[in-house]
């Protein structure tokens, strides 16, 4: 952030009302008068603590990613129970998606296509490798445990990564609560034929 004169808001107020903005309506799609007018701060002060839109999204998706790992990711990284924390997750992240409505900040933005800003893109990719990486680790414990082959722990981290891509577009393309809660639910149902020793890659 920059620095210069004293600010007289609070930033992470600021923050919190910038993540709202992007989350509600887009990176693409959130102006920087809009924000001026949601943030309560003029284009001057906007400027001076954040520099752009591009760097105030990018500490604003940054927070977001922050609580993805406390919340979501690290339980699959600490779990002793690979696929007990996998079908723990899938439960955890619907109603991340459902509770208030707006469904996932990074599901919202990967939903305008390829990021055309840099920043943006690199967070998103981030945050793609942030969830395989926690994924990877919960079945490998899994693999480790004898519960499921070692070989499959890369294919089935994909499969994983994909359910998840597929509940945060199902959300933003309006399929409803009953349509999440079934994807999420069936992608349980394989974990559990995972455990039970199935042979699905």
């Amino acid at each position: 952030m920059r620095t210069g004169r004293p600010r007289t808001f609070d930033t992470d107020a600021v923050l919190e009302e910038a993540m709202d903005q992007f989350w509600r309506h887009g990176y693409e799609s959130t102006t920087t008068r809009e924000l001026e007018a949601s943030l309560g701060i003029n284009q001057s002060s906007l400027y001076n603590a954040f520099g752009s839109k591009s760097e105030l999204a990018d500490a604003a998706i940054e927070r977001y990613q922050q609580r993805l790992d406390e919340r979501l990711f690290r339980p699959l990284i600490e779990a002793e129970d690979g696929l007990g924390a996998i079908d723990a997750f899938f439960t955890r992240i619907e109603r991340w998606l459902l509770d208030d409505g707006r469904g996932c900040l990074m599901g919202r933005l990967m939903g305008e296509g390829a990021a055309r800003d840099p920043r943006v893109a690199a967070r998103l990719a981030d945050y793609r490798q942030r969830l395989a990486s926690a994924l990877h680790a919960a079945l490998a414990t899994a693999a480790e445990r004898g519960e499921i082959p070692t070989e499959s722990v890369a294919p089935r981290t994909e499969i994983l990564v994909g359910a998840v891509f597929g509940l945060n577009m199902a959300v933003q393309a309006s399929f409803g609560p009953q349509a999440v809660q079934a994807l999420a639910e069936a992608t349980r149902a394989e974990v559990a034929v995972w455990r039970a020793g199935g042979v699905a890659a």
